[in-house]
């Protein structure tokens, strides 16, 4: 039996196994299932995350995000992890965000009409 590791997840990992077209997505995601069943703890950080989020948010939809959030939330076995913590900052700044882009595309609009 394999002792349990310390992994450090970055971008590319979270990307391919949030999304299913990807190149290495059956990989990495039998790694992360494979990892968590010998009970290794799975670190990142706020820069990868704020990545991650802003690539799916802008080259997939905020469909592909909540993807990330509950597979997230699968590999979790801590309620109160560093993730959830910081879970209530991205959905302010993903609320911010949309207002933003809308307050945008109204404002482009506008300038195409005239």
């Amino acid at each position: 039996m394999q002792l349990p590791k310390r992994v450090f997840i970055d971008t590319s990992a979270w990307i391919d196994f949030t999304l299913k077209g990807e190149k290495y997505h059956r990989e990495i995601s039998e790694y992360l299932i494979s990892e968590v069943k010998k009970g290794s703890k799975f670190f990142t950080s706020d820069y990868v995350l704020d990545e991650t989020f802003t690539r799916l948010i802008t080259g997939q939809s905020f469909a592909s995000a909540k993807v990330l959030k509950n597979k997230v939330r699968k590999l979790e076995k801590e309620k109160r992890s560093v993730f959830q913590q910081g879970l209530g900052i991205f959905r302010k700044i993903l609320i911010t965000q949309t207002i933003i882009y809308r307050c945008h595309n109204l404002y482009v609009r506008e300038r195409l009409k005239n």
